[in-house]
């Protein structure tokens, strides 16, 4: 993740795949067409009892997340050739291990951001591997919690994203400022908006985790409405890198393109009788 073109992006797959390992591997070329730096796949061993550990009547919907582990033998080198890191998001401490030995980072998600069993079994596989976190539907003092486990990993590789646990979200309770008050390190985004990846980065999010749903994916999926498709995933990741770029160092300079006029200035002023 580290000396990687800013934003880092994470194309989400969530459940938009369908269940159908075809369309993860379709989504994970479009990724890498688009300019992704990693896909993000959810996945979990029992749906049931994530729905219980949730307190969330959503079974059915869990059950999208509840592939076939062995996928991931496949998934992997996929991943891999295509020039991506793969993260998987888990949602049960227990399936820590079986995710472990494929992906290059982890993921948290917000709901599990201040489970202590979850972020116990990721620090004991994590090894020399990326952390990432949303602190989604989180007040200030969690906020402050993890930001404190934030600063006590030596290495610097727990990194926290802004988010809003809204699918989708709207534009007003987006809050993008909260990346640069609280100096979080990116942004979850739940949008659907092309526009909101650049406006994080400006925002100072050099992370950006994004939702994208093959063609197939049916209308009544529930990661649907907060996805995007192939085409806007391009696009969304090209406004976000010229945002990077407009940027800049923040430091005054004359810019190249501005050296002849910056010449034919201090001419005009050199001649000026005292």
């Amino acid at each position: 993740m580290q000396n990687r073109p800013d934003p880092y992006v994470i194309a989400e797959i969530g459940s938009t795949h369908s269940g159908r390992l075809p369309h993860i591997l379709d989504t994970v070329t479009a990724a890498a067409s688009a300019g992704a730096n990693a896909v993000k796949l959810q996945w979990t061993s029992a749906p049931r009892r994530m729905r219980l550990a949730r307190r969330i009547d959503a079974e059915g919907a869990y059950n999208e997340l509840a592939w076939d582990e062995a996928w991931l033998t496949a998934i992997r080198p996929a991943v891999k050739a295509a020039g991506l890191d793969l993260i998987v998001t888990v949602f049960l401490p227990q399936d820590v291990s079986t995710i472990s030995p494929y992906v290059d980072a982890f993921k948290i998600a917000s709901l599990e951001a201040h489970h202590i069993p979850m972020r116990l079994a990721v620090e004991e596989h994590r090894g020399d591997r990326p952390v990432i976190i949303s602190t989604g539907a989180c007040t200030e003092r969690q906020l402050q919690d993890l930001l404190r486990w934030r600063s006590m990993d030596p290495k610097h590789q727990t990194y926290l994203l802004h988010c809003t646990s809204g699918y989708p979200t709207p534009l007003t309770e987006t809050n993008l400022r909260t990346i640069g008050f609280y100096a979080l390190n990116g942004f979850s985004d739940h949008t659907a908006n092309i526009a909101t990846g650049g406006l994080a980065v400006a925002a100072g999010a050099r992370i950006l985790e994004v939702h994208v749903r093959h063609p197939l994916t049916s209308t009544t999926n529930p990661d649907f409405p907060h996805s995007l498709t192939f085409s806007q995933l391009h696009e969304y990741i090209g406004f976000a890198r010229r945002a990077a770029l407009a940027l800049g160092t923040a430091r005054k300079a004359i810019a190249p393109s501005e050296a002849i006029t910056a010449n034919h200035h201090s001419e005009i002023w050199e001649d000026e009788p005292v």
